[in-house]
């Protein structure tokens, strides 16, 4: 699995056309045209892709398995535990697809294990599911 981060304000289809260059260098099938399902999931050839955006700050996970991925910015007056807790939540349901429900939210959400990942100081980024193996690509500014 690849995570592709960027920060800074640039066009979807230019930060699509910047991974699929970073995935031909590495031999691998390039993304290519994202669509989106009934529910809003971003779909595409060959990969298992899902997406995350705070601000200016995006993240996007390919991999070969299926993913979901959340990004949100922590500030002082949360704590960590609330802030993995939510990024955990929604990442789970990017990777189930089944949405966020709002039965959770008013009874306390369900605990979900994720993986979490330091790329934005300042912000927490949750991944469930995709693959073991990992790297993360910090795309330049444009």
């Amino acid at each position: 699995m690849i995570l592709f981060a960027y920060d800074g304000e640039i066009a979807r289809e230019e930060l699509l056309s910047v991974i699929d260059e970073k995935l031909k260098e590495r031999g691998e099938k390039p993304i290519g045209t994202i669509r989106y399902d009934e529910r809003g999931a971003p779909v595409c050839e060959g990969h298992f892709v899902s997406i995350t955006h705070t601000g200016a700050k995006i993240v996007i996970a390919v991999s070969a398995t299926p993913v979901g991925i959340d990004l949100e910015k922590s500030d002082r007056a949360s704590r960590v535990s609330d802030i993995q807790s939510w990024t955990a939540y929604e990442a789970r349901r990017k990777l189930t697809r089944e949405g966020i429900r709002l039965s959770d939210v008013r009874e306390g959400l369900p605990r979900e294990e994720a993986r979490y990942f330091d790329i934005f100081p300042g912000y927490t980024l949750a991944v469930a599911g995709g693959e073991r193996d990992c790297e993360t690509v910090l795309l330049p500014k444009r």
